[in-house]
């Protein structure tokens, strides 16, 4: 019992000393808001994201899911043409809890594959673990491995809300300030609706 509680405390300050540097919460103050979208890319809401993001002059990481940048690569390819990042949404979105360990880091590998096959490079791109979810053991391979976690300051809540009415008035609930990251979900309509509002919000 003893050997396995050395072992947990050892994991836990490995964990700790190496998320200093690669478990992201916040953007420094000097980058302003950081707007972030899950779950993409949409076949349909994406480009008009795009479109408005554009508009505003605003730049975005997007979170893709592996298995839906297959199917939209040309989508996938001007995200990064129109100068945002794209982060690993993993393959398929399962949560690690839904998956064995080895499981998980399969589908993080394949979509980061995929990510390099479409866009043409070879390197390891962000991480944000589907809903959020993660342990010790997943946690410690991925930071190990080099992978960065990006997480978010901030829910706008679109996943629980049906209309831009409500998506408004959600963000302006929030008390964001520059550094904050904001998450959000390219794939419901109510947030492309809001959208607009939402940009204009974050620059006054």
């Amino acid at each position: 019992m003893g050997s396995k509680v050395m072992i947990k405390n050892i994991l836990k300050k490995l964990i700790q000393n190496l998320s200093l540097r690669r478990i992201v919460w916040s953007m420094p103050k000097k980058h302003g808001i950081c707007v972030t979208f899950d779950d993409g890319p949409h076949i349909d809401n994406t480009p008009r994201i795009l479109d408005i993001l554009k508009r505003h002059d605003c730049k975005a990481v997007f979170f893709i899911i592996g298995e839906l940048a297959e199917k939209n690569r040309e989508i996938v390819n001007e995200i990064v043409a129109q100068g945002h990042q794209v982060g690993n949404h993993s393959y398929s979105h399962t949560p690690v809890k839904d998956l064995t360990l080895t499981g998980y880091l399969k589908d993080i590998k394949k979509c980061n594959k995929t990510l390099n096959e479409i866009l043409g490079t070879s390197c390891r791109y962000i991480v944000r673990p589907p809903y959020g979810y993660l342990n010790p053991f997943a946690t410690f391979w991925l930071l190990l491995s080099g992978y960065q976690i990006m997480m978010w300051t901030h829910d706008s809540n679109d996943s629980y809300v049906h209309s831009a009415s409500e998506l408004l008035e959600e963000v302006n609930k929030i008390n964001l300030s520059s550094g904050n990251i904001l998450l959000m979900h390219d794939d419901y309509s109510h947030t492309l609706e809001a959208l607009d509002q939402i940009l204009i919000s974050i620059k006054s």
